[in-house]
């Protein structure tokens, strides 16, 4: 069911925000280049997208999630 895949992702939301900050470390040279404090605000855009991702998702509608 949706709401058993929608509570798997957001249980892996910082799995997933580490993949996705480990892929682009790998393969953006401009992300290596970044400060620590600019790598970490990209990070925190990474996990409110996932975030986001994840509410909509969850919407049986397929909806925006309110505030997104």
């Amino acid at each position: 069911p949706r709401s058993t895949t929608a509570d798997a992702l957001q249980r892996a939301t910082g799995a997933l925000s580490t993949a996705a900050t480990a892929r682009m470390d790998a393969e953006l040279p401009w992300f290596r280049e970044l400060s620590a404090p600019d790598r970490s605000g990209v990070g925190l855009i990474v996990q409110a997208g996932i975030k986001a991702f994840v509410d909509w998702f969850r919407a049986d509608d397929g909806s925006p999630a309110p505030g997104a």
